[in-house]
């Protein structure tokens, strides 16, 4: 990617850079290769504007101040949601009352779509989101989060105790089918060890 002698726009999670989205994602790959952006306002006028996820997607799949070019980074399965899951269809309703988005998108879904169609390049993180972004962009890419920031020691010591650790980290949602996939994995091990499942997750 280059950005250099243009001017970038990112739509961060968190306005000081800390949320991990912001951290494990474009502002570390920024950092790491020297590049400049700076904070995207709608009403500004940009070469290119990176949107995260949380972007509000009401008022950048509508952007189109000059020949700006929009990569957007769709790392979460929202498009994999069951169509008639009840939080899914209260999501868009949600954000406008929350006021995450400036005009109310009563199906966060077809919001979604949307800002996939207007994007120029879309960033997702499985082989399952690109399968259903497709359809809407056909410039996608798998790139997989930046993890070295957040790893501050190196396991050494691979001998077996009495209880298998395992560690999973990501968003505890019950759409997700990990859990599942968890379980189908470990069931074979549980009836003669021991199994702790830790978990790294939001609380809300």
């Amino acid at each position: 990617m280059i950005l250099r002698g243009l001017r970038a726009g990112y739509v961060p999670a968190s306005q000081d850079l800390s949320a991990p989205s912001d951290r494990r994602r474009f502002p570390y790959y920024a950092r790491r290769r020297n590049l400049t952006f700076e904070i995207a306002t709608p009403s500004e006028t940009y070469d290119l504007v990176i949107l995260n996820q949380s972007a509000d997607l009401s008022v950048w799949h509508r952007y189109r101040r000059g020949n700006a070019k929009i990569v957007y980074d769709a790392i979460d399965s929202y498009l994999a949601i069951p169509q008639w899951n009840l939080k899914g269809l209260l999501r868009g309703l949600s954000k406008f009352v929350t006021r995450q988005s400036r005009y109310l998108q009563f199906s966060y879904r077809k919001a979604v779509q949307k800002m996939c169609q207007r994007s120029d390049a879309v960033i997702c993180s499985t082989e399952e989101q690109k399968r259903q972004i497709l359809p809407f962009c056909k410039n996608v890419h798998i790139i997989l989060d930046f993890q070295k920031s957040e790893v501050r020691t190196t396991k050494t010591d691979y001998s077996r105790g009495d209880v298998f650790n395992f560690v999973w980290e990501g968003l505890a949602s019950p759409n997700r089918p990990v859990f599942p996939l968890l379980r189908k994995v470990l069931e074979p091990i549980w009836p003669n060890h021991k199994i702790a499942l830790h978990l790294v997750t939001d609380l809300e």
